[in-house]
């Protein structure tokens, strides 16, 4: 499944979501998230923004994997482990 449609089927879930609010509660421009959706970004760069918006719709880890994977990124916790290594913090 296109990493776009787990997006979009993790906004439907209640409450549901919608890109402006989205952006708003992730600090990722709208502009952006409407292009994940409309199909217009093959393979987002920025793991931290789907991280971030994963948080603002209050998704579990195992959902935020899910998008990842879908994105073709590696899981939560071994972005950790080189976040760690890097010296940088999970956004959250």
């Amino acid at each position: 499944m296109p990493w776009g449609d787990v997006l979009r089927a993790q906004m439907a879930r209640p409450p549901g979501s919608s890109p402006g609010l989205l952006s708003r509660l992730s600090g990722v421009p709208q502009a952006t998230i409407v292009n994940w959706l409309e199909g217009r970004v093959a393979r987002p760069r920025r793991w931290e923004d789907l991280v971030r918006v994963g948080d603002a719709m209050r998704l579990g880890r195992d959902e935020v994997d899910e998008l990842l994977a879908a994105a073709r990124h590696p899981p939560v916790v071994e972005l950790a482990r080189s976040a760690d290594a890097a010296g940088r913090a999970l956004p959250r």
